[in-house]
């Protein structure tokens, strides 16, 4: 079953009792980066999740579950009210990789 990585970061954070300024320190992963997570803005990169998980006490691979993509809820809003005629290049590529999910 695939986890949901913004939840499971919350839900191990504060476990915990961490702030985000607390796993910050511990990462090394900035505070803003870490609230993107959290908020299912955006995953890690696997280094950056490995950070985490570290950070957090897990084992290596806790967190896998995941991809450095943003999340799907984020590229439909993004994409929600913009005229395809405005997209650049990257953001047809984007689009075009999300719809073929």
């Amino acid at each position: 079953m695939k986890k949901d990585f913004a939840k499971a970061l919350r839900e191990k954070r504060l476990k915990l009792g961490y702030t985000l300024k607390e796993l910050s320190i511990k990462s090394g992963v900035s505070i803003s980066l870490i609230n993107y997570y959290e908020h299912g803005r955006y995953t890690p990169r696997p280094a950056t999740r490995l950070k985490l998980e570290k950070a957090l006490n897990t084992d290596q691979g806790y967190f896998s579950f995941t991809s450095h993509l943003p999340s799907d809820e984020y590229l439909k809003k993004m994409f929600e009210n913009i005229d395809p005629k405005d997209l650049t290049y990257r953001e047809k590529s984007i689009l075009f990789a999300f719809l073929m999910k």
